[in-house]
């Protein structure tokens, strides 16, 4: 240091003034010390320069120690700046000293636009009513505080921090409050959508009249909804704390028990049962009982039932079996008495069409065997009528069978007509058949 020394020396003497530096000492084992050198100018009564008095301190420690406040202040300013935290640091009313960048990326301000400003200043205009008493009269006293605000962005956008904030106090500078937060707004938007959500659904499932019912692992009601309270009869009051077995029938309860005490066995499926309401009434309930899983473990600690009353559905479904069953009966009789009638209306014409063919051994003239064949005409088909009577029960049974034969087709159709045709000629209608004689003559099918 022979050189730096010299000029510190020649400045002393030109100046008249002492002076004081530090210099760094690195021995032949490469061990440093640090030395804090002072030099004093001393001068006689002519104001001559008399002697130079130099001494020096060794601060090595302390050296030390500054370094390590150095890099410990270094690192707590680089958690400052770069922490995705919210970091901010504000005095007793509320006037901010200092923000992270996190702060200014999220708000969109400068940090010299926040500096020297309020937090009163960046609420919404509800949140600034109980501001004073809930939080700063509240870190005043109790030297802590954590919640939630609602601050706005600079574009005047709702963010939602979850805060927790500390009074500081520390020798020779005025209380102050550093707070970290976290910017929550994504969730708190997710949260306020899933409430409306299960408003909605809530708001759905009690105009549905659809009951729901939830049971602890001891089989004690934790919850029960008012449309249940409507089907059941009982009042809310009535039906919390309770245990199921108490409550209702032991079918229902059993349902309920068994839904949390064999979970993995348990299929919910939909299912009819008989129950009695708080009145004693009888009632039809459809339900559906299922395990309640708590999001905590995997183990069921409950039940949840869902029902809904179908008294008049039950009612209804009585009141089709019995009208089902009398239109049943009414075929039957309709069936057996179409039977009965085409039997007594047989026997006449099978006597007619006997008498006929007696008839027709005898002496006539033309107009008397015209006559008789229109007579065993109309009686043949009366017949034919009266089986078809008997075929119109079996389509009913089911049981009709078409005839699958060859037939002469103009023959067939003529014969029809034969016994229509005196009742037309009454009429002065004159009936006939024309033949396309591109039809065939023989067909296959029932006559």
């Amino acid at each position: 240091f022979a050189d730096q020394r010299r000029q510190i020396f020649d400045e002393v003497v030109a100046s008249g003034t002492q002076r004081e530096w530090e210099e760094m000492v690195e021995d032949s084992n490469g061990h440093i010390t640090y030395w804090l050198r002072h030099l004093y100018p001393v001068y006689d009564e002519l104001g001559n320069l008399k002697i130079m008095i130099s001494y020096g301190m060794d601060i090595t420690s302390r050296k030390k120690t500054e370094e390590l406040v150095s890099i410990s202040e270094k690192k707590f300013r680089d958690v400052f700046n770069f922490s995705q935290a919210i970091i901010c640091t504000h005095d007793l009313d509320g006037k901010i000293i200092s923000v992270n960048p996190a702060v200014c990326n999220l708000l969109g301000y400068t940090e010299e636009e926040l500096i020297g400003t309020y937090l009163f200043d960046l609420l919404p205009e509800k949140g600034k009513d109980m501001f004073e008493e809930n939080y700063l009269e509240a870190i005043r006293h109790e030297d802590k505080v954590k919640g939630i605000f609602c601050i706005l962005t600079k574009n005047g956008d709702p963010v939602y921090l979850l805060y927790q904030n500390f009074k500081m106090v520390e020798p020779g500078v005025e209380p102050y409050v550093i707070g970290f937060s976290q910017d929550i707004t994504d969730r708190r938007n997710a949260e306020e959508a899933l409430k409306k959500s299960e408003e909605k659904y809530r708001g759905i499932i009690e105009n549905m009249n659809i009951g729901l019912l939830e049971i602890d692992h001891k089989d004690e009601i934790l919850y029960a909804n008012q449309s249940y309270c409507r089907i059941s009869g009982f009042d809310i009051t009535e039906l919390i704390g309770r245990n199921a077995k108490d409550v209702f029938v032991p079918q229902y309860y059993q349902l309920l028990h068994d839904a949390h005490t064999h979970a993995e066995e348990v299929i919910p499926e939909a299912r009819e049962i008989a129950v009695r309401n708080k009145k004693g009434e009888s009632k039809w309930w459809l339900l559906t009982v299922a395990p309640f899983l708590d999001n905590r473990n995997s183990n069921p600690p409950g039940a949840i039932a869902i029902c809904m009353d179908i008294t008049p559905q039950k009612a209804m479904e009585i009141q089709l079996r019995e009208a089902k069953a009398h239109a049943e009966h009414s075929a039957h009789t309709k069936e057996m008495f179409l039977a009965n009638m085409s039997h007594e209306i047989r026997t006449p014409m099978n006597a007619i069409l006997n008498m006929g063919k007696q008839l027709e051994k005898t002496i006539m003239d033309v107009t008397q065997q015209s006559y008789l064949e229109a007579i065993n005409h109309s009686a043949s088909h009366l017949l034919v009528i009266i089986n078809d009577i008997l075929d119109f029960s079996k389509i009913e049974a089911g049981k009709l069978v078409l005839q699958h034969i060859a037939f002469d087709l103009e023959v067939t159709m003529r014969q029809a007509v034969d016994v229509m045709r005196i009742k037309a000629e009454e009429k002065n209608i004159w009936l006939t058949i024309k033949m396309n004689a591109a039809c065939k003559q023989i067909v296959i099918g029932d006559p």
